[in-house]
């Protein structure tokens, strides 16, 4: 079995880049995963695809030298399970409010005796020797905080063992907060960066996060300049892993600064 990279990065504090696929098909995953970044993030919680899909994005990031993370659709052993067995290296669990459901989590990646993760490596037993033995130490597990019970629960949440990341989502971490969206909402999300109430609320997840020795990791969402400001405004605050963007704003970014650029020459 091949070393978690990107779980070794957030074990040894060193930075590392992610980003998150939301559309469906192999090339579009093959791309991002050819792009360079540390790790992606396969998201079934709101991504346009669904598990029965999952094996062929897993198997174009897992072609190159990126991990390949997914995003499950709530905290559930059985679905948990089957993405472990189909490649995931690490797993990303929305709603973690609780020091239990984060020891849910870690039990549902782990085999006995640490876990209560069920033997049957379909997949990855194919492709990596000696699975069995390794998976408990190479599987990352990344709770996300993205509630104000999950605030409350900060400290505790990250002590949990075998809990490697906290992982702040910001658009659900805004509604929880009661930062109510106004206009468009991609430019309400984008707001939320440089809200008062929303940057306390990062700081304190950051912070418990690294009290127990955990990496804490920040999801942006835009594309261009913007997403390249905010991830060195993370960095430097302490944050260990951000979350660069995703494959439709780059495509979306990318297409509106070329039309752009092409009605300005055309207009010159």
């Amino acid at each position: 079995m091949k070393v978690n990279t990107s779980l070794k990065a957030f074990r040894e504090g060193r930075k590392t880049i992610g980003g998150w696929i939301a559309m469906p098909g192999l090339h579009s995953a093959e791309v991002m995963a050819r792009s360079g970044f540390d790790w992606l993030v396969a998201d079934l919680q709101h991504g346009l695809f669904g598990i029965s899909e999952l094996p062929q994005i897993l198997t174009a990031i897992s072609t190159t030298n990126t991990t390949p993370f997914v995003r499950v659709t709530h905290n559930n052993l059985p679905e948990i399970n089957k993405v472990l067995d189909m490649g995931a290296e690490g797993v990303v669990v929305p709603m973690v409010c609780t020091e239990q459901l984060a020891i849910d989590a870690v039990n549902a990646c782990m085999y006995p005796p640490r876990g209560m993760r069920s033997c049957g490596p379909t997949r990855v037993g194919q492709i990596g020797s000696e699975y069995l033995k390794n998976a408990n130490d190479q599987v990352a597990v990344i709770c996300q905080i993205e509630t104000q019970l999950a605030l409350d629960n900060a400290e505790k949440i990250a002590k949990v063992p075998g809990n490697d990341c906290l992982y702040i989502g910001p658009a659900d971490l805004g509604l929880a907060l009661g930062i109510e969206p106004t206009g468009a909402t991609a430019e309400w999300q984008l707001s939320l960066y440089d809200n008062p109430i929303h940057q306390e609320a990062v700081t304190h997840t950051l912070n418990a996060a690294h009290s127990a020795g955990k990496a804490c990791a920040m999801h942006i969402v835009g594309s261009g300049d913007f997403s390249k400001q905010l991830a060195q405004r993370y960095f430097d605050q302490g944050f260990d892993t951000v979350m660069l963007g995703s494959d439709k704003t780059f495509l979306t970014g990318g297409a509106a600064s070329a039309i752009s650029a092409a009605i300005k020459s055309s207009s010159a």
